[in-house]
Protein backbone atom coordinates (compact mmCIF):
# COMPACT_ATOMS: atom_id res chain seq x y z
CA UNK A 1 0.00 0.00 0.00
CA UNK A 2 1.61 2.99 -1.08
CA UNK A 3 -0.25 5.38 1.44
CA UNK A 4 2.15 3.55 4.37
CA UNK A 5 4.91 4.08 2.74
CA UNK A 6 4.72 7.59 1.87
CA UNK A 7 3.40 8.34 5.46
CA UNK A 8 5.86 6.15 7.05
CA UNK A 9 8.64 8.18 5.30
CA UNK A 10 6.89 11.49 5.66
CA UNK A 11 6.98 10.85 9.90
CA UNK A 12 10.37 9.27 10.30
CA UNK A 13 9.24 5.82 10.71
CA UNK A 14 11.33 3.58 8.97
CA UNK A 15 12.58 1.45 12.10
CA UNK A 16 12.30 1.04 15.59
CA UNK A 17 15.65 0.78 17.37
CA UNK A 18 14.60 -0.33 20.45
CA UNK A 19 12.52 -3.26 19.99
CA UNK A 20 13.92 -4.73 16.39
CA UNK A 21 12.03 -6.69 14.25
CA UNK A 22 8.58 -6.59 16.11
CA UNK A 23 8.66 -2.91 16.38
CA UNK A 24 9.43 -2.27 12.78
CA UNK A 25 6.32 -4.73 11.81
CA UNK A 26 4.40 -2.61 14.57
CA UNK A 27 5.39 1.02 12.62
CA UNK A 28 3.10 0.75 9.92
CA UNK A 29 -0.17 -0.52 11.90
CA UNK A 30 0.17 2.44 13.78
CA UNK A 31 0.59 4.27 10.90
CA UNK A 32 -2.55 2.76 9.31
CA UNK A 33 -4.65 3.33 12.45
CA UNK A 34 -3.48 7.12 12.68
CA UNK A 35 -4.54 7.57 8.82
CA UNK A 36 -7.82 6.02 9.45
CA UNK A 37 -8.55 8.04 13.00
CA UNK A 38 -7.92 11.49 10.71
CA UNK A 39 -11.46 10.82 8.89
CA UNK A 40 -13.95 10.53 12.24
CA UNK A 41 -11.86 12.97 13.47
CA UNK A 42 -12.16 15.68 10.36
CA UNK A 43 -16.13 14.97 10.12
CA UNK A 44 -15.95 15.60 14.10
CA UNK A 45 -14.68 19.20 13.77
CA UNK A 46 -16.94 19.52 10.62
CA UNK A 47 -20.38 18.76 13.03
CA UNK A 48 -18.70 20.55 16.09
CA UNK A 49 -18.34 24.20 13.54
CA UNK A 50 -22.01 23.78 12.31
CA UNK A 51 -23.51 23.45 15.22
CA UNK A 52 -21.60 26.24 16.62
CA UNK A 53 -22.97 28.06 13.69
CA UNK A 54 -26.29 27.49 14.51
CA UNK A 55 -25.54 28.38 18.10
CA UNK A 56 -23.99 31.74 16.99
CA UNK A 57 -27.08 32.33 14.71
CA UNK A 58 -29.71 31.40 17.69
CA UNK A 59 -28.14 33.80 19.93
CA UNK A 60 -27.87 36.29 17.37
CA UNK A 61 -31.35 36.34 16.50
CA UNK A 62 -32.74 36.52 20.38
CA UNK A 63 -30.39 40.09 20.71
Amino acid sequence: MPVIGHLKAEHRQSGNCLAHATGSAINPMLTAAGYNFRRPLAWFALCLAVILVVLADIRASRC
